[in-house]
């Protein structure tokens, strides 16, 4: 089965043991092999736009994928990416074009 960029985009993502992960934000693709290989997963926070807290999942990490979820293995959950912006640091200037955070720092 097939699904579309358009299927993929805010699929919910459940590990095996039914705990809810959040919902697919992107996906990457191998350019050679033409596979996807990761999956970003976004959670569901307060404040989504400012605090992000994002898990990847790697293909061979999907136990399966229909148009309704994706189901992961129960160890996808401790590849968790780090927060982008961390409390309590405030975040200045955010709306200014070249303002870029990482890790509770301004780069």
């Amino acid at each position: 089965m097939d699904l579309t960029n358009k299927q993929l985009i805010h699929l919910p993502v459940v590990t095996k043991s039914g705990q809810s992960l959040g919902k697919v934000m992107r996906f990457a693709v191998n350019a050679e092999t033409q596979e996807v290989t990761r999956y970003f997963v976004k959670s569901s926070v307060l404040i989504p736009d400012l605090f992000e807290n994002e898990l990847v999942i790697h293909r061979r990490q999907v136990f399966s994928l229909t148009e309704k979820e994706m189901i992961v293995e129960d160890a996808a959950v401790q590849e968790q990416v780090p927060q982008k912006v961390q409390f309590p640091f405030v975040v200045r200037n955010l709306r200014t074009k070249n303002a870029a955070f990482s890790i509770g720092k301004e780069m």
